[in-house]
């Protein structure tokens, strides 16, 4: 019989590094979100569209809530002196099917674009993947990122995450298809050590 999925609590939900509150996403961050996920050049390498409306950033926040209820996805705003920096995700979380277990999740994050360069999305992405690995029992993080996309690669790189290889034209975005370099991390891994070792300094 299958363990009825208990989230951990908002206080340990709440990750704290050097510089950073990184928090679960609420819907009143909408209007946080919203101005920086309106932003096309923010968006020309994600998976979604610019919001058009505050209304898309509340959907946005709602089907996150929604993963987090249900154990499938954690997604977190990010606060550097009470001020609104961008989100980081541990998402599209796969336990197992039939007679195979995955305990796998996706990670993702973006920054407004005004604090780019800062080792924001580094400082976050850590953390969340340390919360992965300790709280979410999750064997496996992959993370993905377009070959034209080289600040999110550096943040992947300062991470630790193990190259796995290129997809090939792996998506079509505005007309153009992309080539997406593919990586990983498991809990067993030095690197994943090394993350939770750097977050716990952080505190």
């Amino acid at each position: 019989m299958a363990t009825e999925f208990v989230p951990p609590t908002e206080e340990v939900a709440t990750l704290r590094t050097e510089r950073l509150v990184v928090r679960p996403v609420r819907l009143d961050d909408a209007q946080l979100v919203h101005p920086h996920a309106s932003d096309p050049q923010l968006t020309r390498y994600l998976t979604w569209a610019p919001h058009r409306d505050i209304g898309d950033s509340a959907a946005f926040l709602r089907h996150a809530i929604d993963a987090r209820a249900r154990g499938s996805g954690w997604v977190w705003s990010i606060f550097e002196g009470g001020q609104f920096r961008g989100v980081v995700g541990v998402e599209s979380i796969a336990r197992g099917r039939g007679a195979i277990r995955y305990d796998r999740a996706e990670l993702g994050y973006w920054i407004g674009r005004t604090q780019h360069g800062r080792g924001i999305a580094t400082e976050a992405a850590a953390a969340a993947v340390a919360f992965g690995f300790r709280h979410l029992a999750l064997h496996k993080i992959v993370v993905r990122a377009a070959t034209e996309n080289p600040a999110s690669l550096r943040v992947i790189a300062k991470l630790g995450f193990a190259r796995v290889g290129v997809m090939r034209q792996d998506h079509e975005r505005d007309g153009v298809w992309l080539d997406v370099e593919a990586f990983e991390m498991l809990a067993t891994d030095t690197a994943a050590a090394d993350l939770q070792r750097r977050v716990n300094r952080g505190r």
